[in-house]
């Protein structure tokens, strides 16, 4: 026996010879506080870096020898892009070596995810006396199922008890002990393919696979422990039902660290997905509610301005004082401050070329992009009238160059509130040089009291909702956000005096920065209008700017105008609202047909929708090949909606044919180069070229004929925000983007973006681990339908029922469900509880295209047209309703609801009168 023992370690230091690597400096740990760890890790580079990530979340001092310096033992394939060769591998360089030369650095070292045969490489003999000195002082060491026990010389806490992997079939593992174990579940399926192990002598069992295999074990070496799990951590391909998905891995992971590590205490719950606290349910006694269908008016006034020297009054009162230098300050009605003080002389601006885009999170922020300031010396030389009740503030460049800055004034009637207001845009003629952008400055609400601005951004920092104080009590800057890709559609600022909001007349590329400075009374709010490329004369869009006197309504002032925003931009567009209907989905584009219908199977089961094909990543051109077709099929078939992921107009490489065939149809950068995501890598088309539409629309048509129903243009926010340097001249992507949305509306195809954009729905990537807290503040997701990732712990991040309020919702992903294993506790109930919840939740948004929506003491109000739903978060003893003439309660006779149960909806409208 110790024969054999001795040729097996002198086998193992010969095959360890073969290593070629050049020694390279380890990485810096990542981790600020917490037990040193050397973390030997497998896999993909991704992984990895996840796993180094999770320990230091967990409380450790991580040092990665990953991949990329595993010297070739364990790495997997870099290919990261479509383009590139499946067969490229890290460049062997050796990181195994220089760490276990500096072991006593370290408090743990822990093996995963390297397959067994390069563990025996990595093994040699002196190697392993070093790890033995190193628990024996006092270390602690993990390894996991791969490990190679019968090199380790009595280190391992088990042995092996036979030569090939035992097949899970059913295996579940049961915990022994509970201690420092006890988060986990009592018992648990195997997951993974496991050792054929048994106990060694001296060491103790934590857990067992079906009562006679370890599971979890440990030894104490020494002065140091050793610690072993039957697994590893690590996605393997297609298959579902792996230990890298349940919801507990990552906090095992970090426990058997900590355990070897011998820390007292450790917290690995924080490693489990647990969803957020909801806000408290409150039981209503007696209340009462008046219900009526909102106006929501926006008239523009067509009265003549008076006009003196350098002064303006509107017929409804908005007041324009010119400076001598040209900068403007504007007054509304009753307010003795002005609302926009020392707006400046708007500043034309050229890029130069195209932002790049390198992300590689497909999260496109648009707060990189920087205009640079094209020096004009404008004068101000007076004031003109124009038609329809506007005015013309006039500058000159005294070469030729003319600049109108011109002014319409206006009202507003948004659900019962006024607004007083103005539109204002600029035009430039006889300009030398090109114009991209043209930027708008100016002071918002100088000296107002207790001074605040709302705001949403799904991609732009600071992410997620928030109400920022702007009182100069601190300096605050809001990054760049752009109103058709990573924004909320408008500008909001509230004080004790009133209400100040600014949008986009019409679909334009609008960019918006807000900031103050400590112990300063003045806000800056830039707006950069891009034009496109421009070359003489040139008009922007009109920007509205409304003020409201007194103070606001809770969020119901916010969300009533961004609501009114996207009614209004969609009726100026001339595009279609769709009812945001359940989303299911599987978690990605490579699961094999059999596990496909067992989705569909449950989703329709369930109640679902819609079926969420994440056909990602996928060539734009193959979105009607004949396996996706199938699924449209299929899901046809089961009663519900396809509606596939699909690239916003851009190609994963230029070897898809679209590409090869029609290489014109593409962004070009200022140097002729092509324009891609990614480093170039990623095509983008130009939506604004007939001839790419024309090939879309017959793509689009083919997938419609086919059974498609609905779809997700990923990226397309990005590209809206494009210029395309091909040309002299050339207008915004957005442009052709608009043209997509109006086909697709009269082809009655619902469809969302990555991003927020107020003429499709919304389906940015919530993610609660990056984004500002939101759970209780779920008004700020109205109207979207958004992306949920079960892996970040997302799925119930945001209660359904709270979500549905806002008319909103998340897809769910099924694979735990139908593969019965939880990413996160209690996913399966949660998942089983929504299916009672959404025949009700979709049959009521059904019966609306676009409601308006108005928080209430209980819930939420919608109402559009002649209908009404009543959204219940709260427990109500009785309600008595003050309907319009002519409306009913479903299901009641008279105007009193009496013992309302919380997660309730009530239908009202026409349809419900008594006959």
């Amino acid at each position: 026996m110790e024969l054999s023992r001795k040729l097996l370690l002198t086998v193992a230091m010969i095959i360890a010879t073969v290593a070629s690597g050049a020694e390279v400096k380890l990485p810096k740990p990542v981790g600020k506080k917490g037990a040193d760890l050397l973390l030997f890790c497998g896999g993909r580079p991704w992984i990895a870096n996840n796993c180094r990530q999770f320990f230091a979340t967990s409380g450790f001092k991580v040092t990665l020898v990953g991949p990329d310096i595993l010297n070739g033992l364990g790495g997997a394939p870099l290919r990261k892009f479509l383009h590139e060769s499946p067969d490229k591998e890290p460049p062997k360089k050796d990181g195994i070596t220089p760490a276990f030369k500096q072991l006593d650095r370290f408090k743990v070292v822990f093996f995963n995810a390297i397959p067994l045969k390069n563990q025996r490489k990595i093994f040699t003999v002196e190697r392993i006396e070093a790890l033995k000195k190193f628990v024996a002082d006092g270390g602690g060491l993990v390894i996991d199922r791969d490990a190679p026990f019968e090199l380790l010389d009595g280190l391992s806490p088990v042995v092996a008890n036979g030569d090939k992997f035992m097949k899970v079939d059913g295996a579940a593992v049961k915990r022994v002990v509970s201690n420092r174990y006890a988060f986990l579940p009592e018992k648990w399926d195997v997951l993974t393919p496991y050792a054929p192990v048994k106990i060694a002598e001296n060491a103790e069992v934590i857990a067992l696979i079906n009562g006679e295999v370890p599971y979890i074990a440990a030894k104490n070496y020494g002065k140091g422990r050793v610690l072993f799990f039957n697994d590893y951590w690590k996605m393997n391909g297609d298959a579902f039902r792996q230990f890298f998905y349940w919801g507990y891995s990552k906090a095992l992971m970090a426990e058997l660290a900590a355990d070897a590590a011998k820390m007292k205490e450790h917290h690995p719950a924080e490693l489990v997905l647990n969803m957020p606290d909801r806000p408290a349910r409150k039981n209503l006694k007696k209340i009462s509610l008046k219900v009526s269908a909102p106006v929501l008016k926006i008239e523009k006034l067509n009265t003549p301005p008076v006009i003196r020297k350098n002064h303006v009054r509107f017929a409804d009162g908005v007041k324009i004082n010119v400076m001598k230098n040209g900068r403007l300050n504007i007054f509304v009605p009753g307010m003795d401050k002005a609302v926009i003080r020392s707006a400046q002389i708007p500043v034309p601006e050229i890029y130069g070329d195209t932002e790049s885009f390198d992300s590689d999170s497909t999260e496109a922020d648009g707060d990189t992009r920087r205009g640079k300031t094209i020096r004009t010396d404008w004068k101000y030389t007076g004031i003109e009238p124009r038609d329809n009740g506007g005015a013309a503030i006039c500058y000159t460049d005294g070469k030729g160059a003319t600049l109108e800055w011109i002014f319409h004034s206006g009202k507003m009637n948004i659900n019962g509130r006024k607004y007083t207001g103005f539109t204002d845009h600029v035009e430039i003629k006889n300009f030398k040089g090109t114009i991209e952008s043209v930027k708008f400055s100016g002071k918002l609400l100088a000296d107002f009291t207790n001074l605040k601005t709302r705001r949403m951004a799904c991609y732009t920092s600071i992410r997620g909702y928030d109400h920022y104080d702007m009182s100069g009590k601190k300096s605050v800057r809001l990054p760049k956000w752009n109103f058709f890709g990573s924004g909320q559609p408008f500008t909001y600022m509230n004080a004790d005096e009133g209400i100040f909001a600014e949008f986009p007349d019409k679909a334009m590329p609008l960019y918006a920065q807000m900031n103050i400075r400590k112990n300063t009374k003045n806000v800056t709010r830039e707006l950069f209008l891009s034009v496109g490329r421009k070359r003489n004369n040139l008009k922007t869009g009109k920007i509205w700017h409304i003020y409201s006197a007194g103070a606001e309504d809770i969020e119901n002032d916010y969300m009533a105008i961004w609501q009114t925003v996207r009614r209004h931009l969609r009726k100026q567009e001339k595009v279609k609202s769709f009812p945001i209907l359940s989303r299911a989905s599987w978690g990605t584009g490579r699961h094999p047909l059999e596990h496909r219908l067992k989705v569909m199977k449950a989703a329709a089961k369930l109640g679902f929708s819609t079926m969420r094909l994440p056909y990602s990543p996928c060539a734009m051109e193959k979105l009607d090949d004949e396996n996706h077709m199938l699924d449209y099929k299929n899901i046809r078939a089961l009663g519900m909606i396809p509606r596939p992921w699909s690239p916003g107009g851009y190609l994963h490489g230029q070897t898809e044919q679209i590409f090869k065939d029609h290489p014109e149809w593409f962004i070009r950068k200022a140097n002729g180069k092509i324009y891609g995501y990614f480093n170039d890598n990623y095509p983008v088309a130009d939506f604004n070229n007939p001839e790419f539409r024309k090939w879309y629309y017959a793509l689009i048509r083919r997938c419609k004929a086919g059974g498609m129903g609905a779809i997700y243009m990923d990226m397309i926010g990005a590209a809206a925000q494009l210029v395309n340097y091909a040309g002299k001249e050339a207008e915004p992507v957005l442009n052709g983007v608009v043209e997509v949305f109006r086909f697709l509306s009269a082809e009655d195809l619902s469809f969302g973006i990555e991003g927020m954009n107020p003429l499709a729905i919304d389906n940015y990537w919530y993610r609660r681990f990056r984004y500002i807290p939101m759970s209780g503040r779920e008004f700020a997701v109205i109207g979207s339908s958004l992306v949920l990732k079960p892996e970040d712990g997302d799925t119930f991040s945001l209660d359904p029922f709270r979500m549905a309020m806002y008319n909103a919702n998340g897809r769910i992903d099924l694979d735990g469900y139908v593969e019965n294993i939880e990413r996160f506790p209690n996913e399966i109930k949660m998942i089983e509880k929504l299916g009672t919840m959404l025949p009700e939740i979709d049959r009521t948004f059904k019966r609306f295209r676009l409601p308006f929506i108005k928080t209430t003491e209980f819930g939420t109000l919608w109402t559009e047209g002649d209908k009404g739903a009543l959204f219940f978060y709260d427990s109500v003893d009785s309600i008595t309703l003050e309907l319009p003439p002519g409306w009913g309660i479903e299901g009641v006779k008279g105007k009193t609801i009496k013992n309302i149960k919380p997660e309730t909806i009530i239908n009202i409208g026409r349809e419900y009168s008594a006959k």
